[in-house]
């Protein structure tokens, strides 16, 4: 079981740092295809067909990377090694990818590219499993991964804010940027994981041969889908997931052709992004005081009406404020739902491990992560396919006939909107409230002590 001393407010930021820092040199990764084919002159199909290798073979190593950690946490007690080795070859594997040679080929963006984001999940899967163990206390779970999602967004953040810092020749993202990209996120990244390394607990785990054996006697098959309550939260997060996907995926489009707001786009998201962080930091005390189910339900719906809203919005001297609020709905109702989908989650892992006497803690967060994936490439597809499918074109000047505008409007607020409302639905039938999540404690605190005992 996790150690019972609270935390502290300086080990809960300690766990924290360090994703400031990855995620601030994890925001080049979205452009890099533009960088590649405008300043290292590689075919745009080159780069289409690496991506889509390399995103492939990404999704399927999330589970993998998960097993192995909960194998060596079973034996030892600890993910700090995962956390460490992740979060450094990330960085190293980042300064090759980010400043190639001039005469870059396919293969080599394929290998960094690959290794990037395969050391980034050995740093991101142990870590977000992490305060299953440091902590059995639901409300410290919620602060922490409350404090780790609003530093997600502040290193995206610092990114961004970077690139208008006035030593730079123009604001545009260029290989100078992404030079200076490493340069900071190795001084950001240093220091704020040593200090999660050296000041965050480690669970203890005693007689390993008993807990190992449970282990190969429990299928993770039968892991996976003998647990109900993860089964239904998977459900929740492919219809909320994809929902918001589909409206993430055209929202740009809406902004620059429909609305011809795009001039706006940046300073509309800079506002949405400060508002989500603003945020995360108060909804987990209203997820303490209302339960984490409650809680959820409320940042779905926030999502949920800015997805209908939306639709709304059409060209109009106020397009840019009602626009500006739709984003800041659809954003922080994501944020915050994302957050409470962690603690929910890590509720879950309790259960599992009550169930299947194992704790399975990154196997279930790397399917999660997993997930998350598929749903932005299911997405993606679907609102772009709908919105080509009706004859939308963003390149067209002479102007959009109605059955595109109702297709674009369809693709990114109306059937988002009815996917959400239906991931609304499934999240009321969630089991594990507080209540039951405390009996699921109690009965864990007493097979450790009867292990501790007998041992």
């Amino acid at each position: 079981m996790a150690p019972k001393n609270p935390l502290s407010l300086w080990q809960s930021l300690s766990y924290a740092m360090p994703t400031m820092a990855i995620y601030f040199l994890f925001g080049p990764l979205f452009i890099l295809q533009g960088i590649y084919s405008k300043y290292f002159g590689m075919a745009l199909t080159t780069i289409a067909v690496v991506l889509f290798f390399a995103n492939l073979l990404d999704a399927v190593t999330d589970p993998v990377v998960g097993y192995i950690s909960d194998r060596y946490y079973r034996r030892t007690g600890k993910r700090k090694p995962f956390i460490l080795i992740g979060a450094l070859l990330f960085l190293i594997s980042s300064y090759f990818l980010y400043m190639p040679p001039a005469s870059v080929t396919a293969l080599y963006f394929f290998g960094w590219y690959v290794t990037a984001t395969l050391m980034l999940k050995v740093f991101d899967i142990p870590h977000i499993a992490w305060p299953t163990e440091i902590t059995c206390c639901p409300q410290e779970r919620n602060k922490l991964y409350s404090l780790r999602f609003v530093l997600v967004f502040f290193g995206s953040l610092l990114f961004y804010a970077m690139t208008q810092l006035p030593f730079f020749d123009s604001t545009e993202i260029t290989p100078r940027t992404l030079k200076w990209c490493i340069f900071v996120g190795g001084l950001l990244l240093l220091p704020t994981l040593l200090s999660c390394i050296k000041w965050v607990p480690s669970n203890e785990v005693t007689n390993n041969d008993e807990v190992d054996n449970k282990f190969k006697r429990c299928s993770l098959v039968q892991v996976i889908f003998s647990n109900k309550p993860f089964l239904l939260f998977l459900l929740a997060i492919v219809l909320v997931g994809s929902g918001v996907s589909v409206w993430t995926s055209l929202i740009f489009i809406y902004t620059d052709s429909y609305l011809d707001l795009g001039a706006q786009f940046a300073r509309i998201y800079i506002v949405s992004n400060l508002a989500s962080m603003g945020a995360l930091c108060v909804w987990y005390k209203a997820a303490n005081h209302f339960g984490n189910i409650k809680a959820t339900l409320v940042s779905v719906s926030v999502a949920t009406f800015g997805l209908f809203y939306t639709g709304l919005v059409m060209p109009a001297s106020n397009a840019a404020f009602s626009l500006s609020l739709a984003v800041i709905l659809v954003n922080v109702g994501s944020a915050t739902f994302a957050s409470m989908a962690a603690s929910l989650l890590s509720h879950i892992v309790d259960y599992g491990t009550w169930k299947f006497s194992a704790d399975h803690a990154a196997t279930y967060f790397s399917i999660y992560t997993m997930m998350l994936k598929v749903n932005f490439a299911l997405g993606s597809a679907i609102g772009l396919g709908i919105a080509g499918w009706y004859g939308f074109e963003p390149s067209s000047t002479l102007g959009q006939s109605l059955d595109a505008i109702f297709g674009l409007r369809l693709a990114i607020s109306w059937l988002p909107f009815c996917i959400a409302v239906a991931g609304l639905v499934v999240i009321g039938f969630f089991s594990i409230n507080s209540r039951r999540h405390a009996i699921i404690l109690k009965r864990l605190n007493e097979r450790a002590a009867r292990t501790a005992t007998a041992t």
